[in-house]
């Protein structure tokens, strides 16, 4: 995680690009400390390593944007050169679409107040991620600090180690339901949350007697099953067997098997 003090800011530049088309841009490293982009459509646009303090993103479509480090070169099949993340401190981005975005490592810290320039600064340096759409995006390491984040939709992000800390307008409960990974992410409180494994129970259709276990993940899985035997299998290919014989027979002759009463000893 970055340096999580504010960032000073700087004159922004009045540059403006409403409902401009940006999709697939190639804008890496690029400098555009507070241009607007209202209503732009960004779709799997590369950003990373661009200076985007303070600009403006309200309702722009960031589908897929490439915003975040590419130092996580697994999740990208490898790059021939690395890119730290954009930084979006103090950003905007209210009502802005960030479905599938790449944000790993991605800086939304507030930014400082610029005494010389009160005007250049929203939310009190703030970023702002009100009702905004981040679905499915990749937010892993994420720096989050005192974001404003009404109505933000988080359903199915990765969120694990990003840092919450002081952000508001969400309930943590909500990050819980919503979130595909939350593990070692930082809490707006400012400790770190423990994920909880889900568990999975698995009942048994033919075996007798019915038969029920319960999983912390997803390790062991059923089979074969009957009405008198039961098999289940760990990722590693150990095998765990329930039986049920319905019959005894004498082990002597097990050419010609002959049923014999059950060992006294079997319940």
């Amino acid at each position: 995680m970055r340096n999580a003090s504010p960032r000073k800011a700087t004159r922004c530049f009045s540059f403006e690009l409403p409902n401009a088309n940006l999709d697939q841009a190639y804008l890496r490293e690029s400098q555009l400390t507070g241009v607007h982009f209202d209503h732009a459509y960004l779709r799997r646009t590369a950003l990373e390593g661009a200076r985007l303090w303070g600009a403006s993103f309200v309702g722009a479509d960031l589908t897929e944007a490439q915003l975040g480090s590419t130092a996580d070169t697994d999740s990208l099949g490898g790059q021939l050169k690395e890119f730290p993340a954009a930084d979006l401190s103090g950003a905007n981005l209210s009502d802005a679409t960030l479905t599938n975005a790449y944000m790993y490592d991605l800086d939304m810290s507030p930014l400082e107040p610029n005494t010389s320039d009160p005007g250049a600064l929203r939310d009190e340096g703030r970023t702002n991620l009100s009702d905004a759409n981040l679905q499915y995006a990749y937010m892993i390491k994420a720096n989050l600090r005192d974001a404003i984040l009404n109505g933000a939709d988080f359903t199915c992000a990765n969120l694990a180690g990003a840092d919450f800390t002081g952000a508001t307008g969400i309930e943590w409960k909500q990050l819980e339901n919503e979130a595909e990974n939350l593990s070692e992410a930082i809490k707006p409180d400012g400790t770190t949350y423990v994920q909880q494994r889900p568990t999975l129970r698995w009942y048994s259709e033919e075996f007798e007697p019915a038969m029920s276990f319960s999983f912390s993940e997803a390790s062991w899985l059923p089979t074969r099953e009957t009405t008198d035997g039961l098999s289940i299998v760990d990722l590693e290919g150990n095998e765990l067997t329930f039986s049920n014989p319905l019959r005894a027979v004498d082990p002597s002759n097990l050419s010609d098997p002959k049923e014999v009463p059950a060992p006294e000893s079997a319940e």
